[in-house]
C-alpha cells in the first residue's frame, strides 16, 4: 500500500511538472519582437537616439546609431508604434 501511495504521488508530481512546463512555453510563444529603422523625412538618414515606443504597453526603447530599435516580449496582436 505504501509503495502504491508513492507511486501515485510520484505520477502526481510528474504531470504537475508538465502542465508547468507547458504553461511557460505556450506563454513564450504569445510573445514576439518589433523592429525597424526611424529615418528623418528630410534627407532619410538614420536618426540616433529617437524614442519608440508602445504606448498602450508602455515597452520602448531608444534608436542606436545607425537609427534601428527592437523591442522584446511584445504581445500579439495589433500595436501602434510611436516615435
Amino acid at each position: 500500500m505504501r509503495q502504491a501511495m508513492f507511486a501515485w504521488g510520484r505520477s502526481l508530481a510528474l504531470m504537475l511538472a508538465l502542465v508547468i512546463w507547458t504553461g511557460t512555453e505556450l506563454q513564450a510563444q504569445e510573445t514576439g519582437r518589433i523592429m525597424g529603422q526611424v529615418t528623418a523625412a528630410a534627407n532619410a538618414r538614420p536618426m540616433a537616439g529617437a524614442q519608440v515606443s508602445l504606448p498602450d504597453l508602455g515597452l520602448g526603447g531608444l534608436t542606436g546609431a545607425d537609427g534601428r530599435y527592437l523591442i522584446l516580449n511584445v504581445p500579439a496582436g495589433t500595436h501602434v508604434v510611436q516615435v
